[in-house]
This record gives C-alpha cells, sequence and structure tokens, in this order.
C-alpha cells in the first residue's frame, strides 16, 4: 500500500495499562507506517503496572515517540455514585486529562 501524503500526529494516554500494550503499540506502529512521518506522543500518569517502563523502552527503540510520565499519587477515576454512574467520563477526570 501506497504512503498517504500526510504527516499524523498521533495522542494517548496510558495509565496501568501493560497488558494492551503488547497489542496497541504494533497496531499503532503499522498506522504510523501509512504516512509519510508521524509522531506519537503518550502521557501516562500514577501506573502501578509495568505501563512506564514498557512506554520508555517504546520511545527508545522508536523515533519521534514521546512519553511524557508524572505521578500525581491521586485517583484518576472517582468511584461510581448516584449521580455519577459513568465516572470514567466525569468532569474530575475529564479535568486531570
Amino acid at each position: 500500500m501506497p504512503k498517504l501524503n500526510y504527516s499524523v500526529l498521533i495522542c494517548a494516554l496510558a495509565r496501568d495499562c501493560e497488558d494492551m500494550l503488547s497489542v496497541n503499540i504494533p497496531r499503532i506502529e503499522e498506522l504510523r507506517e501509512m504516512f509519510l512521518s508521524s509522531c506519537v506522543i503518550v502521557v501516562e500518569n500514577d501506573s502501578k503496572d509495568a505501563t512506564k517502563s514498557i512506554l520508555n523502552e517504546w520511545a527508545k527503540k522508536s523515533v519521534d515517540v514521546a512519553v511524557i510520565s508524572h505521578d500525581y499519587n491521586s485517583v484518576t477515576i472517582p468511584k461510581a455514585t448516584s449521580s455519577n454512574l459513568y465516572p470514567g467520563t466525569s468532569l474530575y477526570r475529564i479535568e486531570k486529562m
């Protein structure tokens, strides 16, 4: 397949997702191959699993992959309540992103 005559910037948020990184990193790299140039920026925070180290290894091995990582030691997704049934989409979480 010929490359598209475009550049792309891929942005992602990550936290405690080590299990899916082995699936998603190759998919992202495959997507990047479709463009003339590409950059990836991943913002990670407060991961307790191997997410940080996997992302940092990817950034070392791949061109134009940047990882921004911070530990805030805070809860990102609040508990569900009767007024907030979908805490993953809460204003609290969105503001942190």
